[in-house]
């Protein structure tokens, strides 16, 4: 559990951004760790809820919740996430020299085939900065990195300089 007992899935958070910007996130999973969802684009501060949660999820990843205990990321409103159509994420594992399946649990749930040691990415998770990096890197405020592209979601384009 998040140690600010307070971020509860489908929370809505607002990051700070670029200058007098600022981008969007849903909690999908609240564990020791956040898995947010971003939402498209950078918007005013002050920007209408309402028309934010429209937008698509173009970016999810996990980090900490460090900057919202801290009151730097402020929850803004909530989401129901059920209808978004997204699945836990797995991950690929080393255990004993094999490879295995790893659910967003962190339980090793079988051993990996072929195909999941082609598809599935090792968990990664970013601390709050670096997350933000990538946020903005995305929309266009610094450089995009290759080994970023799966936490893109649905076909979501990266923006590279």
């Amino acid at each position: 559990m998040s140690k600010s007992n307070v971020v509860k899935v489908g929370d809505v958070i607002s990051v700070p951004a670029a200058p007098d910007m600022c981008f969007f996130c849903i909690v999908i999973i609240v564990r020791k760790l956040l898995y947010l969802g971003v939402l498209k684009g950078l918007h005013a501060p002050f920007a209408s809820i309402n028309d934010v949660i429209r937008q698509e999820l173009v970016l999810a990843a996990w980090t900490a919740d460090a900057e919202i205990r801290f009151k730097r990321w402020k929850i803004v409103g909530s989401k129901e996430i059920s209808g978004l159509g997204l699945n836990e994420p797995s991950y690929i594992v080393g255990f004993q020299g094999e490879q295995w399946v790893e659910d967003a649990d962190g339980n090793r749930v079988r051993r990996a085939s072929k195909g999941e040691v082609a598809m599935l990415a090792p968990r990664t998770s970013f601390s709050p900065a670096a997350f933000e990096h990538v946020v903005l890197a995305m929309n266009g405020h610094g450089t995009w990195q290759a080994n970023w592209d799966g936490l893109l979601i649905k076909g979501g384009q990266a923006k590279q300089n």
